[in-house]
């Protein structure tokens, strides 16, 4: 097979070495098979849960093999990308089929490529496509890249649905464009880098402040406080949050909202403070309430409501010191989604 060939040869894969068709199918069949019994295999091999291997969920779909689209040679990974995906479309009679299209940012840029997409996906007989554009990043993207999402979004969801792979509010905002989902980790994963970036530490889960749907140290969101009038554990709730981690947090005085930023030394001989875990398990579990609100909201909102939240936000979060030049974004999403 492909992968063997390489290894042997120890080199990297190549796209031509999926030119046989057989082994593309052979390919295709086997990375199908592995996902549909993969839980069920785990389960029949364990003496604990053997009798419960009948009754595992199935997935929800089948990915198709997928690549990393390299930039100075797109046009021959996304060949075989697409043409893998249709291979695995006409193979598999069990589960839907989705395609996962793996491209670096810039390629949101070039019209073309976009144009090929929205009109070279939908014949390969998928269901579904997760797009993962690597190092994009919703805050800091041009307009023009988040315009370019927008479109491939509405024009590809006429004909599949269409999941954001790494994406944050603003890919939950896209729903009333045609966007069926999107996936992240808890407190972060709203964007990735296809090379993955080992870090010695363990990062900073930093506080999500939910009227702008972005994070911030603690100290940046407790300078707005005085200009805001923010003076009381019920201004905080009603002005910045008022989910049940929130409230179990800061109920006393506001001093406790410092309690999202704890750090310590985490071993005697570290140099550095870090984040205490039970701040980050605080940051992290107020995360994902604020991200079920959201959602919920979502659901009912129209687009003139999201974009009027958004202004407001901006009206009253963009004019403080320590948010300003970190809230310019929030012009590039209203242009995106008015």
């Amino acid at each position: 097979d492909p992968f063997t060939n390489a290894l042997w040869r120890g080199s990297a894969l190549n796209a031509s070495d999926f030119a046989d068709e057989a082994k593309a199918m052979a390919c295709c069949q086997a990375l199908s098979s592995y996902q549909f019994d993969r839980i069920a295999n785990e389960f029949s091999e364990d003496d604990e849960l053997r009798a419960f291997t009948g009754s595992v969920p199935r997935p929800a779909a089948i990915f198709a093999p997928y690549f990393y689209i390299e930039p100075s040679n797109a046009t021959e990974w996304l060949d075989l990308v697409l043409r893998l995906a249709a291979v695995t479309a006409s193979a598999e009679r069990r589960l839907p089929v989705h395609a996962i299209l793996c491209v670096d940012e810039s390629f949101l840029l070039e019209p073309s490529f976009i144009a090929r997409l929205k009109a070279e996906i939908p014949p390969t007989g998928v269901k579904g496509v997760w797009f993962w554009f690597s190092r994009l990043t919703e805050d800091r993207a041009p307009l023009e890249s988040l315009k370019a999402l927008r479109s491939l979004v509405e024009d590809l969801s006429e004909t599949v649905q269409v999941f954001n792979m790494h994406g944050g509010y603003l890919s939950l905002a896209m729903c009333k464009f045609g966007m069926a989902g999107t996936s992240h980790g808890v407190g972060y994963g709203e964007q990735k880098d296809v090379l993955p970036i080992i870090g010695q530490s363990t990062p900073t889960v930093r506080y999500y402040l939910p009227p702008v749907h972005k994070r911030f140290g603690v100290p940046d969101i407790q300078r707005c406080f005085l200009a805001l009038d923010v003076r009381t554990p019920q201004d905080f709730h009603e002005q910045v949050c008022d989910c049940v981690i929130c409230k179990g947090v800061v109920s006393e005085n506001l001093a406790q909202f410092a309690a999202f930023g704890d750090m310590h030394r985490s071993r005697a001989e570290s140099k550095r403070l870090a984040q205490t875990p039970a701040a980050a398990k605080r940051c992290r579990f107020h995360f994902l309430l604020c991200r079920i609100r959201e959602r919920n909201r979502l659901k009912d909102a129209t687009v003139t409501d999201i974009v009027q939240d958004l202004e407001s936000a901006k009206a009253k979060w963009r004019p403080q010191p320590s948010m300003r030049t970190e809230l310019e974004f929030l012009d590039r999403w209203i242009s995106a989604l008015g």
